[in-house]
C-alpha cells in the first residue's frame, strides 16, 4: 500500500513542478502580454492572465491532494478514504476548468495577435513605408525583442514584413508553443485524477463492508 502513493505523489509533485516552471516562463518571457499593456494601451489578453492564475491555483491545490492520497491509503479509515475522493473529484473539475480557460485563451490570443500591429485605414504603400521606419523599433518593445544584432535585423527586413516577423516568428509562436506545452501536465493530471478516484472508491466501499458493524465505519478511532 506504501508503493501506490509514492508513485502517484511522485508524479503529481512532477506535474505540479512543470505548470509552475512553464507559467513561471510565460510570466518572465511575455509579461507584457499576459498583464496586457503595449505603450499604455490595453490589450485584450486578460483570458491570459486568469488562465495562467489557475493554473498557478491547480500547482497548488495538488500538494493538498497529495497529502490527502498519502492519509487515504496509510490510515484505514472510510472516513479519510472519502474525503480523499472528494479531493479527487475537485481537482479533476478544477483540471477541466483550467483546460477550458487555456483553450479559449489560445483561441482569444489566435485571434487578438494580427492586432498587435493592425494597420487598418492605410494603404499597402502607407503601411510598407510606415514598417520600414519602424521595423527597428517594433523590435526594441520589451516583449517581442529577441537580441537580433544590426546585420540580422537588416537581412531579416528584406524577407518579411514587421507584422510577419514581429508577430508570429518572434512574438507569436513561441509564447504559442508554451502556451500549449501547459496541456501535457494538466491533461496528465486529469488523467490520473480519474485513476485515483477509481480506486479509492474501491477501496471506500471495501472498508464500509469490513467495519459496517464499527461506529465510525472502521477501527481507526478505537
Amino acid at each position: 500500500m506504501i508503493i501506490f502513493p509514492t508513485i502517484v505523489v511522485t508524479l503529481l509533485s512532477m506535474f505540479s513542478y512543470s505548470m509552475v516552471y512553464q507559467s513561471s516562463l510565460l510570466i518572465g518571457q511575455y509579461g507584457d502580454i499576459i498583464i496586457g499593456h503595449r505603450n499604455n494601451d490595453a490589450m485584450p489578453f486578460a483570458l491570459n492572465t486568469m488562465a495562467i492564475c489557475f493554473v498557478f491555483m491547480l500547482a497548488l491545490v495538488l500538494f493538498v491532494y497529495c497529502i490527502s492520497i498519502i492519509l487515504a491509503h496509510s490510515c484505514d479509515n472510510k472516513v479519510i478514504t472519502l474525503q480523499s475522493i472528494v479531493c479527487s473529484i475537485l481537482t479533476s473539475l478544477l483540471s477541466i476548468l483550467v483546460i477550458i480557460l487555456l483553450t479559449v485563451s489560445i483561441i482569444n490570443t489566435q485571434k487578438s495577435f494580427p492586432s498587435l500591429f493592425s494597420t487598418e485605414g492605410e494603404s499597402e504603400q502607407d503601411t510598407n513605408e510606415k514598417g520600414k521606419k519602424e521595423f527597428r523599433n517594433q523590435l526594441e518593445y520589451k516583449f517581442s525583442c529577441c537580441g537580433f544584432d544590426d546585420a540580422t535585423v537588416q537581412y531579416e527586413c528584406h524577407k518579411f514584413t514587421p507584422l510577419e516577423l514581429t508577430c508570429k516568428t518572434t512574438l507569436y509562436e513561441p509564447f504559442m508553443k508554451l502556451m500549449y506545452y501547459l496541456f501535457v501536465p494538466i491533461s496528465a493530471t486529469l488523467i490520473l485524477c480519474v485513476i485515483i478516484t477509481c480506486i479509492n472508491s474501491t477501496l471506500f466501499m471495501y472498508q464500509r463492508k469490513e467495519y459496517r458493524h464499527d461506529e465510525w465505519g472502521d477501527t481507526f478511532y478505537s
